[in-house]
């Protein structure tokens, strides 16, 4: 008696068993379904640092994220919470100053823009006692440095990240800025300073305070270069093309909520 073949099956969302005549090759059709997309059709989620009074944090508002305590690291585009003493360990891609401009909070506050230190006037401005250079409509423009940065996570993917820093914070941002311009390699030519995803920097957030009040803030450290691993070579590529968008402007920052990176945070 002739035996049957049984054929290749799949479940299917509905629970039911489909019989597959071939297999699918997605490899072919690569990068298939993106070819208008432009710099409108992408955003980077922000990675910010919980405070004891974010919506996050707070049971009666609206945006109150079960678990989340000050602290920890929120996700603003998948509402993930990371633990802040543990850190995120993440290759640095890209690096952009701009002034975001903050509403006057009597008139709702958000979100008013940004701009490049070139396009201001900033020696005509006057400055309040936290160092924010105040607008004639009541807002106010805050000294931001963005550090775009691609996100290690063991057992996942690299992910496109980005991290502001604004006041206090400033000093930690060119601290890192200056670790990383100060780090050589020996070339062929002689020594050489590798692009800043050449190694993977851990940034775990610290307890600080001044007259003012109390808040959590940054501590960023070197971890290790890369090509040591077996996933380094992804992580590398996955900087390098995610500073070729931004370069491109292809990919854009999401523009932040007060909710989110907002202009109460205290550092």
């Amino acid at each position: 008696m002739p035996v049957k073949k049984k054929k290749d099956a799949v479940e299917t969302a509905h629970g039911e068993n489909t019989a597959v005549a071939a297999p699918v090759n997605f490899e072919e059709d690569a990068g298939g379904g993106f070819e208008n997309a432009d710099k409108e059709s992408y955003a980077i989620p922000y990675i910010v640092i919980l405070q004891a009074q974010s919506p996050q944090c707070l049971k009666k508002d609206g945006a109150f994220v079960p678990g989340a305590e000050a602290g920890m690291f929120f996700n603003t585009a998948t509402g993930e919470l990371y633990d802040g003493a543990e850190g995120l360990l993440v290759a640095p891609a890209y690096y952009q100053r701009r002034f975001v401009k903050w509403g006057d909070r009597e008139a709702g506050g958000g979100y008013k823009g940004d701009f490049a230190p070139e396009d201001l006037n900033l020696g005509a401005m006057e400055r309040d006692d936290r160092g924010r250079y105040l607008c004639t409509d009541g807002a106010y423009l805050a000294d931001t440095r963005y550090h775009f940065c691609i996100l290690v996570r063991e057992g996942g993917l690299p992910q496109p990240v980005v991290f502001s820093m604004a006041s206090s914070q400033i000093k930690k941002s060119k601290g890192w800025m200056t670790r990383m311009s100060n780090l050589k390699i020996e070339g062929q030519r002689g020594l050489y300073t590798p692009p800043t995803f050449s190694h993977l920097y851990r940034i775990v957030t610290v307890a600080e305070s001044n007259a003012k009040g109390d808040w959590d803030g940054v501590r960023v450290t070197l971890e290790r270069c890369l090509g040591t691993e077996p996933n380094d070579g992804l992580i590398y590529a996955s900087a390098k093309e995610f500073r070729e968008q931004i370069v491109a402007g292809v990919a854009k920052v999401e523009e932040p909520s007060t909710g989110d990176a907002g202009d109460d945070a205290p550092f």
